[in-house]
């Protein structure tokens, strides 16, 4: 009884430390708070230990994960600043006329089957797939875990620069659909390298 009042005591003392986000993620693993409650109950030098290295631990993991999150919100502002200054230097003008010596001028709009390019013709190109791109083993690993679509739309999202509603369209669903499997995706993926990541 006594040992829960120190336990109880600890938290009150310490609420304010212990509401911070990083603290607050690192209790909700039962093992850890087993680790701070018996190291509480018995300031050993073993248990505080054995607490300050799960502790490191699971601090190496966010890091990780912080990296790998900027490295994907990064990488696609810089895919889509590299997209915009393209189709500023390269601007198409499908409406204007092409000579050809050999026949009369046309509209160069009508040189194409369809003017309508689909998601699929898009998707189809020689562009990287998202698994080349990847260089971090640990993201690797649960990238090849996750299903065929959750990967396409991983990959139609931060390799090939497609909106929710593009990627819905491709796979005739919802942009809603869309929105919920990507998040589940990479929430799969954080909870991989929370569990597994060094």
């Amino acid at each position: 009884m006594r040992e829960n009042n120190k336990v109880e005591r600890f938290y009150k003392e310490y609420e304010k430390i212990l509401n911070n986000s990083l603290a607050k993620s690192f209790l909700q693993i039962k093992e850890n708070q087993q680790l701070l409650e018996k190291a509480i109950q018995e300031p050993t030098e073993e248990n505080t230990k054995a607490l300050d290295s799960k502790f490191r631990e699971f601090y190496l993991k966010i890091r990780i994960i912080k990296y790998v999150s900027n490295l994907i919100y990064y990488y696609t502002i810089d895919f889509d600043k590299r997209i915009n200054k393209r189709n500023q230097r390269y601007n198409l003008i499908l409406d204007g006329t092409a000579s050809d010596p050999h026949e009369n001028s046309t509209i160069l709009i009508n040189n194409f089957v369809s003017s309508n390019s689909t998601e699929q013709d898009y998707f189809n190109d020689d562009t990287q797939s998202f698994n080349e791109l990847i260089e971090y083993e640990k993201l690797y690993e649960i990238y090849n875990q996750l299903t065929n679509k959750q990967k396409q739309i991983l990959e139609m999202i931060y390799v090939r620069g497609f909106t929710n509603k593009e990627v819905a369209n491709y796979f005739g669903e919802t942009p809603q659909n869309i929105s919920n499997l990507h998040k589940r995706a990479l929430q799969r993926i954080k909870e991989y390298l929370l569990e597994k990541g060094r």
